[in-house]
């Protein structure tokens, strides 16, 4: 009998081991679903960002579209057009060549402004530089047509560099006397002029003279 009632008692005694070892892993499994919710709303709010950017994307480009498409714009583009065109638009010409106030046409691509007042050749080619031009290339003679044939020198695109031992155009490219023949050169350390229908280098380029710069035309089509 006594054995019998100390056999009980072991049982129920490992019985009671089991249930307290069981336990803390009960209580590992509920944590984990508390791990769970912390995440679950940084999730949701960051897919609400994007959905939010995403949406804004798209009422832009829609706004874009809007506005490159308004007829008002155009309508608007073409009254420019044709209030800076009216000679091109008497001989039906699809297309014209505008140029800056105070700046002449060429008739072809290209924008000359004559000066008014006298500078140094380097003075000139900083005014030219500080409106977007240069000063007057004339590698071409038809360019001649379009520019003044007064008795005034006008300084031009054409000096001698010296550290590179040879004639430059403002353009970059050398002289050429094979391919200009309208220009009389007598000095290296000239810089060239327009007189006339001839370029001569034959000024000091401290010397002041009115100037020509050139610049190519805004087109309208």
């Amino acid at each position: 009998m006594t054995e019998e009632i100390t056999y009980a008692n072991l049982k129920f005694e490992n019985s009671h081991e089991l249930d307290n070892i069981t336990e803390p892993e009960d209580t590992k499994e509920k944590g984990a679903p508390a791990s769970s919710s912390v995440w679950r709303p940084v999730a949701f709010a960051f897919l609400a960002l994007c959905l939010l950017l995403l949406t804004g994307l798209i009422a832009l480009l829609a706004l874009f579209f809007q506005v490159s498409k308004d007829p008002e714009e155009g309508k608007k583009l073409q009254e420019m057009r044709e209030a800076l065109c009216f000679e091109g638009k008497e001989k039906n010409e699809t297309k014209c060549a505008v140029c800056p106030a105070s700046w002449q046409n060429s008739g072809a691509d290209n924008c000359f402004y004559i000066s008014k007042q006298k500078k140094t050749w380097k003075q000139s080619q900083e005014f030219c530089s500080s409106r977007n031009s240069t000063l007057l290339v004339l590698k071409d003679k038809a360019k001649m047509v379009s520019l003044p044939q007064d008795s005034q020198f006008y300084w031009v695109g054409l000096s001698y560099i010296s550290e590179r031992s040879g004639w430059y155009w403002e353009d970059g490219t050398a002289f050429s006397k094979e391919a200009t023949n309208w220009v009389m050169l007598y000095d290296n350390i000239f810089c060239a002029s327009l007189y006339g229908r001839i370029i001569y280098a034959s000024h000091p380029c401290l010397t002041k003279q009115f100037w020509i710069c050139e610049k190519v035309a805004v087109h309208f089509t």
